[in-house]
């Protein structure tokens, strides 16, 4: 063996270190990525960032700064794993459109969607007006919630949620900490004429229809991160403008 394949072969023993170090150190980021989603905390911490890469670099007597450029891309990637686990949450009157529009995001954006209520009707065997008319509607909002924990500790949906999941307080962090919430605000003219099957809240016609509308439009519009109409032309494309932005 020459000196230079000597050079190479000790080249390769360190970046093959590196590349298991790598492979751990980005683990533990979609570990502290679940952290934060369950905990409502932000994915960007400037200050934590600047004192990692100063503390990581300031004892090299040589190629820092070309250190400090590689650090500060090891961090970029580990957010974009984070911010990758983010769901895009739905949140909506009943009628609003937000399984369609789930499956359509998904589609666009290669991730798999979870409908809240199916995810409620496939585990426990019934409807929604089912469980509602068996167990009541408290029942169903702490089985509603127990699913959005478990959706939100997976990351990486499409979320249709239930029409009342905010109305919950304890959702609220949880959603707004694990994701982008996207409020589908649909015509109220448009929802008093949209079906009602499996809505048991809105049996009741145009007057349960103004009476939920006017009980929740304030939470909805609190909660989100963006408000569309989703019968407008560009609905589609504005999501995922705003996702996309976000998420890159």
């Amino acid at each position: 063996m020459n000196e230079l394949d000597g050079f190479r072969a000790e080249i390769d023993r360190i970046d093959t270190e590196l590349a298991r170090l790598l492979e751990l150190r980005f683990d533990l980021c979609e570990e502290i990525g679940r952290y934060k989603r369950m905990n409502g905390l932000p994915i960007e911490n400037c200050e934590r960032e600047k004192e990692l890469v100063a503390a990581r670099t300031e004892g090299m007597l040589s190629h820092q700064s070309d250190a400090v450029a590689v650090f500060r891309m090891i961090i970029r990637r580990a957010k974009r794993i984070q911010k990758e686990k983010l769901n895009l949450y739905l949140v909506g009157m009943p009628g609003s459109g937000k399984s369609r529009t789930a499956r359509r995001l998904a589609r666009a954006i290669e991730k798999p969607v979870a409908d809240t209520d199916k995810l409620i009707i496939d585990k426990q065997g019934m409807s929604i007006d089912e469980i509602f008319d068996t167990h009541g509607e408290a029942f169903f909002r702490e089985i509603e919630s127990e699913t959005l924990l478990g959706v939100a500790e997976r990351g990486g949906n499409v979320v249709a949620t239930g029409g009342g999941i905010l109305t919950v307080e304890r959702n609220i962090p949880i959603i707004k900490g694990s994701g982008i919430v996207v409020f589908l605000n649909r015509d109220i003219n448009i929802l008093l004429n949209a079906k009602t099957a499996n809505r048991p809240l809105i049996r009741g016609g145009r007057e349960a229809v103004l009476k939920l509308y006017a009980e929740r439009i304030e939470t909805y519009r609190k909660c989100a991160d963006l408000i569309v109409n989703p019968d407008s032309a560009g609905c589609i494309g504005r999501i995922l403008d705003y996702y996309k932005r976000i998420t890159e």
